[in-house]
């Protein structure tokens, strides 16, 4: 039988694996602006932090890795493997390794349980990999679906304008520039003292509306 202290010292982990996930999530919308955290967490054996580590690997495009701590946490007892990380995880390799549709049969469903919809469960990682997923199988409206309800009110401030400045991309190339004004709005909204690297996705998404008001006055 565990000790209270044992049981502070489990919650504490937990919490702290749990901010990690968000700060690896963060790194994956982020695309770039945003490094990737550095793996820190060694010490910690637990089915949570197994699965936090395979998200960065995953996030970080590394297969091999994530295809070898996905193995070993399907070893792990299923109720460990609840918050649905294991999922993402194969989807994020799946997808990288080209397996488009298997990504989002993986993803789709899960998305759709309220019950995930918990801190360190990554749900803007699942929908943002829907939405990679889907833009790389040709499906332009499926991928903005997806970013539209991450891009709503549950989604993070920090988050929300590289998700709008992604849409704003999307919708410039696709035509639909009223949609690709409103979101790129947001963008300088959220961003009017920029850093260097986020200025130029600002002005990435600026130059898209302007090229697409351009080609629809022809």
């Amino acid at each position: 039988m565990r000790t209270r202290p044992e049981y502070a010292g489990e919650r504490r982990g937990r919490e702290l694996a749990t901010l990690r996930r968000n700060h690896i999530e963060f790194a994956l919308i982020g695309r770039g602006a945003t490094a990737m955290p550095q793996e820190a967490w060694d010490g910690d054996t637990s089915t949570f932090a197994l699965l936090t580590r395979g998200l960065r690997a995953a996030f970080a495009g590394d297969r091999a890795a994530a295809r070898r701590i996905a193995a070993i946490a399907r070893q792990r007892p299923k109720r460990e493997l609840a918050d649905h990380a294991i999922e993402l995880i194969e989807a994020r390799e799946a997808l990288a390794a080209g397996r488009i549709d298997d990504a989002i049969s993986t993803l789709r469903p899960l998305t759709r349980e309220e019950s995930w919809n918990r801190p360190g469960l990554c749900m803007a990682g699942a929908r943002w990999t829907l939405a990679d997923a889907f833009e790389q199988a040709g499906r332009a409206d499926s991928a903005a679906a997806y970013l539209e309800v991450l891009a709503g009110p549950t989604i993070s401030i920090w988050e929300q304008p590289y998700v709008s400045q992604r849409l704003a991309l999307l919708y410039s190339r696709t035509g639909r520039v009223a949609d690709a004004e409103r979101h790129l709005a947001a963008v300088e909204r959220a961003w009017d003292r920029a850093d260097p690297a986020v200025r130029r996705m600002l002005e990435d998404a600026r130059a898209a509306v302007l090229a697409a008001r351009a080609r629809a006055k022809r």
